[in-house]
């Protein structure tokens, strides 16, 4: 759409997201980092001639329960980096969905806690924040609403509560 609009100049479009990795989170299996977290991602990136970056996420630290400090260490860092290394592309910034709505994480911290704390750093460096955590209309910590609009993933035998469905 951007590029049909002419907002975007070029066709190319790099996806630098994977699966269940956070700004701290990654994703391991069998013991072994798949996918690294934001971070170390953004650090590996060499050309930084985008004319948008977009970064969305924070949730997977939040069900991953990381330590909140160390997450806003995360936080800090990627931003820094991002707004140093990237002057010549539009920065725009999309807290996560809604996923729990009063439950708080084994290490004693809300989802909106993570959110909040993203958008903080973000607005610090004046950057635009579409704020879908509390502004998106996705609720699926309402059963009736999760079963209808989230996907059930491969393996699973209800809706996960976390991921839209392309209905949605």
């Amino acid at each position: 759409d951007l590029i049909e609009d002419e907002t975007l100049t070029s066709s190319n479009v790099t996806n630098n997201s994977y699966h269940a990795t956070g700004f701290v989170r990654t994703y391991d299996e069998n013991g072994k980092v798949v996918y690294d977290n934001f971070v170390n991602r953004l650090k590996a990136v060499v050309d930084t001639s985008y004319d948008i970056v977009v970064t969305f996420g924070g949730i997977n630290d939040y069900i991953g329960a990381i330590d909140f400090d160390t997450f806003k260490t995360a936080v800090d860092s990627y931003f820094s980096d991002l707004t140093t290394r990237f002057l010549d592309s539009r920065l725009v910034v999309l807290t996560p969905l809604r996923t729990y709505n009063t439950y708080k994480n084994t290490a004693g911290h809300y989802q909106t806690e993570y959110s909040d704390y993203i958008k903080q750093v973000a607005r610090s460096y004046c950057l635009p924040v579409l704020d879908l955590t509390y502004e998106s209309g996705f609720y699926p910590f309402v059963d009736a609403f999760r079963a209808k609009w989230t996907l059930v993933p491969s393996g699973y035998t209800s809706a996960d509560g976390v991921h839209p469905n392309l209905e949605y």
